[in-house]
């Protein structure tokens, strides 16, 4: 789910960097803000999960939470230092945006996941039932 997000952004971004016209401008917001709700609840998920597997203590919301405060403030830096400099100021944030995604996406096809590589996370890193749980029994 995280590399069709991505392609998302992917695609979002170039619609954005081309954009001519306000209604090119609204398709890119659709489409980047698809990739990039997607991605926000995926990769913190992904993250929990390798954290959980990796047996040290969790870290994984506040990685998330700094990885999307970091992004929100760089990107208006970008843009900004962009605009200041007269360097392509209304494609080049887009480009750098594409370019992150790409570096992602061929980043996370390298990777070898725990799920695909047919290895399983360890007993400890699976969810547990709360113990108030045990109290219900199925309804037959």
């Amino acid at each position: 789910m995280i590399v069709p997000a991505l392609v998302a952004v992917l695609a979002g971004s170039r619609v954005f960097a081309w954009a001519s016209s306000l209604a090119g401008l609204f398709l890119g917001r659709l489409v980047t803000g698809i990739g990039s709700g997607a991605l926000s609840g995926v990769c913190t998920v992904a993250l929990a999960d390798l954290d959980a597997a990796s047996g040290r203590k969790p870290r994984a919301a506040m990685i998330a939470t700094l990885a999307f405060t970091t992004g929100a403030a760089l990107g208006p830096l970008t843009a900004s230092a962009a605009l200041h400099m007269f360097v392509w100021p209304t494609v080049l944030p887009f480009v750098v945006d594409a370019l992150l995604a790409v570096t992602a996406i061929a980043g996370l096809l390298r990777l070898p996941w725990p799920m695909a590589s047919g290895t399983s996370f360890p007993s400890s890193a699976q969810p547990a039932l709360p113990s108030w749980s045990q109290q219900f029994r199925p309804v037959r």
